[in-house]
């Protein structure tokens, strides 16, 4: 049952961020992080929401991971939105421009529900898209 688990994990995981990285047009942009069990925080580099556009989120937390894995999205530097997800989660989510407003965005993955720890493993993207 675990190795069925698994296999179904990464096929779910290949998938999902192949479909959302395949979404990128010319106008587009795309960042994305991982995080692996030696780090306590990962982050993407910044990426621009344009009025008129959307900004997907994905954050995957695998299901090998020993905590929970909390997301911070950024706008401008500063924390906008955040969220803690369990082992073997998936968050996907689309936002429009009039929702969060036009800036500088980036996503931060932490290890535990208040960082610091060690052992988690996920990933972390940002799309933005007309």
């Amino acid at each position: 049952m675990k190795k069925f688990l698994a296999i179904f994990t990464v096929v779910t995981m290949v998938l999902i961020g192949g479909l959302f990285t395949n979404q990128v047009s010319a106008s587009a942009a795309s960042v994305k992080t991982e995080l692996t069990k030696s780090e306590t925080s990962s982050s993407t580099k910044r990426i621009t929401l344009k009025s008129g556009y959307k900004l997907q989120i994905l954050s995957i937390s695998y299901w090998y991971s020993k905590h929970t894995i909390k997301w911070t999205l950024f706008k401008n530097g500063k924390a906008h939105l955040s969220s803690i997800q369990s082992p073997n989660n998936i968050f996907s989510k689309t936002y429009t421009s009039k929702q969060l407003g036009p800036g500088q965005y980036s996503i931060r993955l932490y290890c535990g529900k208040n960082g610091g720890l060690k052992g988690c493993a996920g990933m972390a993207a940002l799309n933005t898209k007309k």
